[in-house]
């Protein structure tokens, strides 16, 4: 099978894509009924957290429910990830936006004094 420039250039488009907009962020987590969400250090907007349900989602909650006394209680992150810019609808669409989270870096029970 032969690939062209044209074949190429759409595959390293379509890979790429998907890494380019990754950036590094630190946060304040919080889950419980209708939330999942990520408030990042510095910034006053509370976003919903997009991390699908696979291992990414079986660390953070593993961790959460070991962690964390209630609902809704807040744990330190650092992650990897990138802001999604699409109309959502739902408990997420009554956040200020979305941050998918690709790669978790850091968990923690304390929240840093600059971070709360």
């Amino acid at each position: 099978m032969k690939f062209g420039f044209k074949s190429f250039a759409i595959f390293f488009f379509c890979v790429s894509a998907s890494f380019a907009h990754d950036e590094t962020f630190r946060g304040v987590y919080s889950w419980g009924e209708g939330v999942d969400s990520i408030k990042p250090c510095g910034d006053p907007k509370i976003y919903w957290a997009s991390h699908g349900w696979g291992s990414i989602n079986a660390e953070l909650k593993k961790f959460y429910d070991k962690n964390t006394s209630k609902p809704y209680q807040g744990i330190y992150m650092e992650f990897r990830g990138h802001y999604h810019y699409e109309e959502s609808d739902g408990f997420e669409a009554k956040y200020d936006g979305t941050i998918h989270i690709s790669e978790i870096k850091k968990l923690a029970r304390e929240i840093p004094s600059d971070c709360k």
